[in-house]
């Protein structure tokens, strides 16, 4: 019996993949860390763990075939607004590919500065090439609250139920 792909594999979360039997000799039976899962010649993966391909010919010859599947989770990009820059948080060890209204960028960094209104996205990408992705559209870029220290402020009256004024 033999397992297609017959190597250990590593695939992102949400990514396709199938195991195919390499054999019709006998009666198959595939197995997910040691519980039997399927008996037909092909299954399809959603769980990490060792897959065994076990075939049992007329003569009551078994044989066996293993290979261990990963699956990666995808990063989780979180990006926020601060000081006409976006920064992007939530992910470590990742490359960045900033979008603004459907173009690349081409900027490999955790900030973005920016001078104008659109659509923001960051594609984030980890070292067994899966990817996350988060946006924010930036509406009015020119009207960021301002915060400012203010002395000698009255407010009256004090305390109050219905109405406060403030000079």
């Amino acid at each position: 019996a033999s397992i297609f792909p017959n190597s250990d594999t590593s695939i992102c979360i949400g990514t396709n993949l199938i195991l195919i039997a390499d054999s019709t000799l006998g009666n198959m039976s595939w197995s997910l860390n040691g519980n039997t899962i399927s008996s037909y010649d092909t299954i399809s993966i959603s769980v990490s763990g060792n897959y065994v391909l076990m075939v049992t010919d007329s003569n009551s010859c078994m044989s066996t075939d293993t290979v261990s599947i990963i699956i990666n989770p995808a990063p989780q990009p979180d990006v926020t607004f601060i000081n006409h820059q976006l920064i992007c948080t939530n992910v470590n060890n990742v490359n960045y590919d900033w979008y603004m209204n459907g173009q690349s960028l081409g900027i490999n960094s955790d900030t973005l500065n920016l001078t104008q209104n659109g659509w923001y996205w960051v594609i984030t990408t980890d070292s067994s090439g899966c990817m996350g992705i988060d946006s924010i559209q930036i509406i009015n870029l020119s009207s960021e609250i301002i915060h400012q220290k203010i002395d000698d402020v009255s407010l009256y009256p004090n305390p109050t139920s219905q109405s406060i004024s403030i000079d």
